[in-house]
């Protein structure tokens, strides 16, 4: 599990499980599931420096989606480091994998593979693997709370319209698949993923609600405690300051 990362730090903090370094060292299990979340942090770190600031471009809506396009991403990277090593003689990533959250992707992956070869080639596995990550209803529940969470965090820091106006392209989702080697395996996917509800759809009403919320605080504009939809409005109603001159002679009075 990653804690924490910090680009400007070159910082990745991972959850040792309360192992010490020998203990981790010595089991197998923990010290696999600590390399696949090293992989999934490092996939997110090459992402940060790319794709990193789309906030400040795209809507709320637009945000949610890529960052579960990102995550999706990040696993099904893992799955194919954790294969390319068991082609290596180094099954135990493989093996917890398997076990894991993300066995089904790895599952997947592997089946797509036997069934057909060639598509190790065309990067298809890659993309169905992908595709799986979504089927799963509660880590795509999962994700959308982080985000909104996140949303919620910028919000809190006095940004309220951080966020843009825009919609992704295609091109910007295919983007986030892109492979050492300059390919991207959801090439010609991006159209599909943004109008999809399969990729794109809330269906969590606890995220649903908490994504309107912050779309209302992300337009609103607050003076007096109060929130606005026009900024003209509310500096009319509460001008600088707080409150109108005759409102602060009457409480003057009183």
């Amino acid at each position: 599990m990653i804690l924490h990362s910090n680009l400007d730090e070159k910082i990745i903090a991972l959850d040792h499980a309360d192992l010490e370094p020998q203990s981790l060292a010595s089991s197998g299990h923990f010290l696999s599931a600590l390399m696949i979340s090293l992989v999934k942090a490092l996939r997110d770190v090459w992402q940060q420096k790319r794709n990193s600031g789309y906030e400040n471009l795209f809507n709320p809506e637009s945000v949610l989606l890529l960052e579960r396009v990102r995550a999706a991403d990040a696993c099904v990277l893992a799955v194919l480091v954790a294969w390319e090593l068991r082609s290596e003689d180094h099954a135990g990533l493989w093996r917890t994998m398997i076990g894991s959250d993300y066995g089904d992707l790895a599952l997947t992956f592997s089946g797509t593979l036997e069934r057909e070869p060639a598509s190790a080639f065309t990067q298809h596995a890659l993309a169905l693997t992908f595709q799986q990550w979504f089927r799963d209803e509660e880590r795509v529940a999962a994700c959308d709370h982080e985000t909104l969470d996140m949303m919620d965090n910028l919000l809190a820091q006095e940004k309220p319209h951080i966020f843009g106006k825009k919609s992704p392209t295609h091109i910007c989702v295919e983007l986030f698949s892109c492979l050492p080697d300059r390919t991207a395996y959801l090439r010609g996917d991006g159209t599909e993923i943004l109008r999809n509800p399969y990729f794109c759809g809330l269906g969590d009403p606890v995220n649903q609600t908490h994504l309107m919320q912050i779309m209302h605080d992300a337009e609103a504009h607050y003076a007096g405690g109060v929130a606005f939809r026009s900024a003209d409005l509310a500096s009319m109603i509460f001008p600088e300051g707080g409150v109108s001159e005759p409102l602060e002679e009457e409480v003057t009075r009183l």
